[in-house]
């Protein structure tokens, strides 16, 4: 098997050294109680200290091996003995030895060494980044409200047209539901329920389809079509069903509120906590830059 040379190679590489006796001391401790999950690893207390085998500098002690026998045990039909320690090791030691061999891979390959540095500096920035600025924005309700506040006028609407959009599902019922909007459409009391009891029939679904927006320009060409005029919009047609546009008011330059702004708010209070926190961290760790070394690299 390739992992068997893989771990073959490893053992050359590192100078692996078996302690035989130690081995065979398990082959006369371990009974076949292992085999119902029974077996207790204090019986090889007096000697968990001592090596089982070494790779390298590593030592990997009788006690390691003990532990992995006992985690395993009740898992495998009864079998000998020797056969059945003798597996155990063979996978434990390949175990051992693979993860030695990760442990090394840093000292063994610079570039892997500066790849998992950066990694794990990543992690570490990311996370205080976390903490300090994305996720004290969200969290942080009053100092964003405070925020908001005092830049409010930064988070502003366009001239805006409030306007009903209505597209029917029957063109034969266009013309009354221009009536009747073009009656009651500036009414307070209009809304979808209200259009769906005059134009529609009684238990049905809505026989129209209905939007209700306040629209900047470019925001909904159906809107734009009507030269933002107030009232009632020429008709149009979509997918093959007639519509129209009334147009209920216009609507001046305002502040948004701060539910209707709160991405861009949050974004721009994320901005101002992440300056604030590198601020704080070159007031604490001055910067000391070595021009003439710069101005070599430069060149």
């Amino acid at each position: 098997l390739k992992q068997d040379i893989f771990v073959t190679n490893l053992k050359n590489e590192y100078g692996y050294h078996l302690n035989q006796e130690n081995l065979d001391l398990f082959n006369s401790l371990v009974d076949s109680t292992v085999f119902e999950g029974k077996w207790d690893k204090s019986v090889i207390k007096d000697k968990a200290d001592q090596e089982i085998f070494t790779i390298d500098d590593h030592v990997v002690a009788v006690g390691d091996f003990a532990s992995y026998i006992e985690s395993q045990q009740g898992s495998s039909p009864k079998t000998n003995i020797q056969i059945y320690v003798n597996s155990l090791f063979k996978k434990f030691e390949q175990e051992e030895i693979i993860n030695y061999e990760k442990s090394m891979l840093d000292k063994k390959y610079p570039e892997y060494a500066s790849v998992l540095q950066e990694y794990h500096d990543g992690i570490l920035l990311f996370d205080l980044t976390d903490k300090k600025v994305w996720t004290k924005a969200v969290e942080d309700t009053i100092g964003l409200e405070k925020f908001y506040a005092q830049h409010k006028k930064d988070y502003m609407w366009e001239k805006r047209a409030e306007a009903y959009i209505i597209i029917l599902n029957d063109s034969s019922m266009i013309d009354k539901a221009r009536i009747i909007v073009e009656k009651y459409g500036s009414k307070r009391k209009f809304d979808e329920e209200f259009l769906k009891e005059k134009l529609c029939a009684k238990d049905t679904v809505p026989c129209f389809e209905f939007q209700y927006g306040k629209f900047e320009k470019e925001g909904n060409a159906y809107v734009d079509s009507t030269q933002w005029k107030l009232g009632m919009g020429d008709a149009f047609t979509e997918n093959g069903k007639p519509g129209f546009v009334y147009v209920i008011s216009i609507i001046d330059p305002e502040i948004k509120k701060l539910e209707e702004a709160r991405g861009m708010v949050t974004a721009d209070y994320q901005d101002k906590l992440e300056k604030e926190w590198i601020k704080e961290l070159r007031d604490k760790y001055p910067i000391s830059i070595n021009e003439e070394l710069l101005e070599s690299i430069k060149d």
